[in-house]
């Protein structure tokens, strides 16, 4: 009779157990997991979409700065332009009377005036040029600007513009070096050493000569800076044809 109670018992355990594990976990602990994982990945999107903006942030402060840079030499070139031809007047009135005073030992009156009247165009025709030379690179430099937004527009598209910034750097380099020479041609001062009349012919010639030279100098750099400019818009022109407009108005240029 024990042995018999005995198996009743330990079959009820078994049976009890065979329920217990057959069931499994508790409905609440199946809920619980997916909740956990559900809140994991709403905070790593939300923390994806942080970074995201981050980067996004960062590169248009990089861009902004870019462009900001930009007009910021091109201002400081104009003041540093304006504050030279200031100065150079004040100059050229020094250099025009000594070469009066110098033009004394010429006793040809015609020759005199002929002289002073050569040194005086020099003067203005160099201002002329460099001004008409400096608006050329104003030009070159806006066209400069759309191609920047061109490229930035690019790399949001998620193209690589790594040669294209790389074209953007040179093209900066070939335009400040530009408006270096504009500066330097501004002040340029062409002296006409007087000596005698038989020699005066041939020294007022070296000096045209010496003029246009210069003057050529500064439009070499500038047809290096609009050829800078052709390389960076065809850089990203081979992404995506969005350059052809500023490519005809380089043409045009």
């Amino acid at each position: 009779m024990k042995k018999y109670i005995v198996s009743v018992l330990v079959l009820g355990f078994i049976f009890i157990g065979g329920n217990l594990y057959a069931e499994g976990p508790s409905t609440s602990n199946k809920s619980a997991v997916p909740a956990l994982l559900g809140n994991q990945g709403q905070g790593i999107t939300q923390q994806n979409k942080e970074t995201n903006e981050e980067m996004r942030k960062e590169m248009q402060e990089k861009r902004e700065g870019i462009l900001e840079n930009l007009k910021q030499k091109s201002e400081e070139f104009k003041d540093e332009l304006q504050k030279k031809r200031t100065e150079m007047k004040k100059v050229m009135a020094t250099h025009r009377e000594t070469l009066q005073n110098k033009l004394k030992n010429i006793k040809n009156e015609r020759k005199q005036n002929s002289v002073l009247k050569i040194s005086d165009n020099f003067e203005k025709i160099n201002e002329k040029a460099t001004e008409r030379l400096n608006n050329l690179v104003d030009q070159i430099e806006k066209v400069l600007e759309k191609i920047i937004n061109r490229v930035d527009k690019a790399e949001d598209e998620g193209r690589d513009v790594s040669e294209a910034r790389l074209a953007v750097k040179k093209a900066q380099e070939a335009i400040s070096s530009a408006r270096s020479a504009i500066i330097t041609q501004t002040a340029q001062i062409y002296t006409i050493e007087v000596v005698d009349e038989e020699t005066l012919k041939e020294v007022t010639k070296t000096v045209r000569d010496e003029f246009y030279s210069n003057i050529k100098a500064v439009q070499d750099k500038i047809k290096t800076a609009h050829e800078a400019i052709r390389k960076t818009a065809k850089t990203l022109g081979s992404l995506q044809g969005l350059l052809e407009d500023n490519e005809e108005e380089g043409d045009e240029e």
